[in-house]
């Protein structure tokens, strides 16, 4: 990707991040102007050198952390970042399409909703750590794109999960359709890390010729070293997450429970 094009797209992106926040008033939508802006910036960083150079020249734990600002903080700082009046548009667009009869509105009804996201997502994630098509994606051409692609859209995918706009569903319509209640998308956002952990021990574990290329070495850190680096980034990054979101369901559970006891005719 030229340097010059992303920079003036991400700048564009910005000013019309601030549009519209000022429409909605500054002071009440500020901090989801800050979560766009964060997003759109981490997108340009994981894309651009010295980031993107390195992870071209071989360097796996570079390809990784793309993986990871992509995937897991760009996706979801940019959901949290819309404007509400445009949160509350894509929720009713996905809402009308997954009541629609139309059978290829059904197919991406599913295909949005957290349980297919959860799907496509683990695959793609799994896919793209296959030997030979890592190695085709490390070097720049349209694979090393698609490699990029899928995984900051795959990521917005499962996010909306867990930040989900669309309308409040239970069980089992919820977990097909959207709108989960909110222990189900932190029970969620838990699952989606739990299952990347298999492949990160995998890459942990792995020879060094498996997802290096037969090239000169131009790094300071011997070849070994940076797939062991790797593969803790991966295990590491899942397991802060995991955390994050088990802590923040207790602290919803407590919040549920103070409210439920301050309710009039509260029994223990």
């Amino acid at each position: 990707m030229d340097a010059w094009s992303a920079s003036v797209g991400v700048a564009i992106s910005v000013a019309s991040a601030i549009v519209m926040v000022r429409g909605r008033g500054w002071g009440r939508l500020a901090w989801r102007l800050w979560a766009l802006t964060g997003g759109l910036v981490l997108a340009l960083v994981a894309l651009l050198p010295p980031f993107d150079a390195a992870s071209d020249d071989g360097l796996l734990q570079a390809h990784v952390g793309q993986h990871i600002v992509l995937g897991d903080l760009a996706a979801p700082l940019l959901l949290l970042g819309l404007p509400a009046n445009a949160r509350r548009a894509l929720g009713r667009r996905l809402d009308a399409v997954a009541l629609s009869p139309r059978g290829h509105a059904r197919r991406l009804a599913a295909l949005l909703g957290p349980l297919g996201a959860f799907v496509c997502w683990t695959l793609a994630t799994y896919a793209w750590f296959y030997p030979a098509l890592h190695r085709a994606a490390v070097a720049p051409g349209p694979v090393h794109a698609l490699d990029h692609l899928s995984f900051l859209a795959f990521g917005l995918a499962v996010w909306l999960g867990a930040f989900d706009p669309r309308r409040r569903r239970h069980g089992a319509g919820g977990l097909r359709r959207g709108g989960m209640p909110w222990w189900g998308r932190h029970i969620y956002a838990m699952a989606t890390r739990l299952v990347i952990t298999p492949l990160a021990i995998g890459v942990w574990f792995a020879t060094p010729a498996v997802y290096h290329l037969d090239a000169p070495w131009p790094f300071s850190v011997s070849v070994s070293r940076d797939q062991i680096r790797a593969g803790t980034l991966m295990v590491g990054f899942e397991m802060l997450l995991f955390a994050l979101a088990l802590t923040l369901a207790l602290l919803f559970v407590q919040i549920s429970e103070g409210r439920r006891r301050r309710q009039p005719g509260y029994e223990p």
